[in-house]
């Protein structure tokens, strides 16, 4: 147990400095101070007791019962208490050595008095007591100013329909998708460049080793150097994907780790939680940059999912049934017409309008 340095300077007093005492008074304001009771009074009647080596006698069985008594207590004290009491005990120790070397340096004796082992014994009470003024200052100065910083954090958001590309501080490229959001800090200012997000995003990350780039979204965690990667993770869609064009990630979904590198993909069904590593063609995944959707075996209710966030005016419902159709296809800047055209040629689906909605069924 690491002892209070309050508790322990009373202790070394008592050792070097203390015999045997029955002062009730001077008893009961140590108890008062160690307990961060005290008053003023109780302060200068300690201070007075300390003047002399014949008035530290008085202090035995004062330290005796409070060493005890303290060691007990301390386990019960919050760390503000005891702060504020080794504070004390140190700034009251440091007066004690300061005002009797200075007093015998007046009266032209040896400001350490008798022997080198008293001078040793002085040495090291007064060591102590500067590192119970530095140690819990610092402290304090440290505790105060990590409650002090607020990190400010800036939101970006894309609607239905836009794509927005912007840089972050460290001059990291980030394009989001339609229906997307980004969360990261104004400033960089810790050990690595934390990003939150949703929806689909595509980083050109600004290599930096001494700060990792770490990309949350829900309870997955990419982090890279410097790449350029495409994470895909939109709340509604049953499937994750990330995609890397160049350099490596390392992702980690649930504890489960995986590292990619160029031309390869992470898919992650939601549903069932089955991890499945591709080899791909990079640039067609991140081709939504260009306004071109691109297809390669998704489920058509992610392929409706994705036409919703592109073409916000039309409504785009599938209508009761079991589809177990999976679309591929490359639509480079066509209308929605041109597209579930397409999308009912190759998969014998049909679809409708009806007022400001399109109904795709079987």
């Amino acid at each position: 147990m690491v002892l209070d340095v309050g508790v322990y300077i009373m202790w070394a007093i008592k050792n070097n400095l203390m015999e045997e005492s029955k002062n009730t008074v001077v008893q009961e304001a140590w108890h008062r101070f160690l307990n961060g009771t005290h008053t003023g009074e109780d302060l200068l009647l300690i201070r007075n007791s300390l003047k002399d080596e014949d008035g530290i006698k008085e202090f035995d069985d004062i330290s005796e019962k409070e060493w005890q008594a303290s060691s007990i207590a301390e386990l019960q004290e919050n760390e503000e208490d005891k702060r504020e009491h080794r504070f004390q005990a140190a700034r009251l120790l440091t007066e004690y050595e300061c005002k009797t070397s200075v007093s015998r340096m007046k009266s032209g004796q040896n400001p350490f008095p008798k022997s080198r082992h008293l001078y040793r014994r002085y040495f090291i009470a007064a060591s102590i007591a500067l590192l119970g003024i530095l140690v819990p200052l610092l402290y304090f100065i440290l505790e105060k100013t990590s409650q002090e910083v607020v990190v400010q954090y800036v939101e970006v958001q894309t609607e239905r329909g836009e794509i927005k590309t912007f840089y972050l501080p460290d001059n990291t490229k980030v394009t989001l998708n339609a229906n997307s959001s980004i969360k990261y800090p104004a400033a960089f200012v810790i050990d690595k460049r934390l990003i939150e997000m949703k929806g689909e995003v595509l980083f050109d990350v600004t290599p930096d080793t001494g700060q990792p780039f770490v990309v949350m979204t829900g309870k997955t965690k990419v982090e890279v150097l410097g790449t350029v990667f495409d994470i895909k993770a939109y709340e509604e869609d049953n499937l994750m994907l990330i995609s890397v064009e160049s350099g490596k990630v390392a992702v980690d979904i649930s504890g489960k780790q995986t590292l990619l590198e160029k031309n390869e993909q992470l898919k992650f069904d939601k549903t069932t939680g089955k991890l499945l590593k591709l080899n791909i063609d990079a640039e067609k995944f991140i081709s939504w940059v260009d306004k071109t959707l691109y297809f390669n075996h998704t489920p058509i209710q992610e392929v409706v999912n994705t036409l919703n966030r592109y073409y916000p005016q039309w409504g785009i419902e599938l209508e009761n049934g079991n589809y177990p159709n999976l679309i591929s296809g490359e639509h480079d800047n066509k209308s929605i017409e041109a597209i579930l055209t397409s999308i009912a040629y190759s998969t014998k689906l049909k679809y409708k309008k009806e007022n400001k909605k399109i109904i795709i069924y079987q």
